[in-house]
């Protein structure tokens, strides 16, 4: 398997995780973190996590235009990066569905 194939996977999985762990429990700390102005760990996780799919990826949450707020995932000025957030992007569940 070549070098760039076996990044791809480890990327696809990452991403995978990333929505499997935010549907099930990512949305809930945001929410809640928001409405309460407590954070805990969630940017350390959200931080690993999104550096698991892309190192140098970049992310950040603020006020949202259709939601109470955003949770943003960017390729941080890097051209090559922007598609591996796109990527991210495109393998969101379904809005509403968590």
């Amino acid at each position: 398997m070549s070098v760039q194939r076996r990044n791809d996977t480890v990327q696809t999985r990452a991403v995978s995780a990333f929505w499997r762990w935010w549907s099930a429990e990512g949305i809930g700390l945001l929410n809640a973190a928001v409405t309460t102005g407590d954070y805990p760990d969630l940017p350390d996780t959200l931080d690993a996590m999104i550096k698991a799919i892309g190192p140098g990826l970049g992310w950040e949450t603020g006020p949202g235009i259709r939601a109470r707020h955003q949770f943003c995932v960017s390729g941080s000025g890097d051209p090559g990066l922007r598609v591996l957030a796109e990527q991210w992007r495109r393998a969101a569940p379904p809005t509403g569905s968590g």
